[in-house]
């Protein structure tokens, strides 16, 4: 992992449907969406990096989630559509801002 800190992570999002792979699998819970200024992230059994892109695949924002639920602040972001990547996970996720 490249989350070598203790840092706390919060963060709001809505996701709006699952993308690549099988999250059901891992019981990875990613929630809501659409959202307003935080998305959930609930079933990581590890730290993980994580990046938000935006549709042209630009990253707007990284870090790292500590806990088993998680939560990553987007009240930064415009209103959009993005994607969620989790460092070690076969999924990425689709949501709404």
């Amino acid at each position: 992992s490249s989350c070598g800190s203790s840092d706390t992570v919060t963060t709001s999002v809505t996701v709006i449907a699952s993308g690549i792979g099988n999250a059901s699998e891992q019981q990875l819970q990613v929630y809501p969406n659409p959202i307003n200024d935080a998305i959930n992230i609930r079933g990581l059994s590890h730290t993980a990096s994580y990046i938000i892109l935006d549709m042209l695949g630009r990253a707007v924002l990284a870090g790292c989630l500590h806990s088993h639920d998680a939560r990553i602040n987007l009240a930064g972001l415009q209103a959009g559509t993005y994607f969620l990547v989790l460092e070690g996970q076969q999924a990425r996720f689709l949501f709404k801002r």
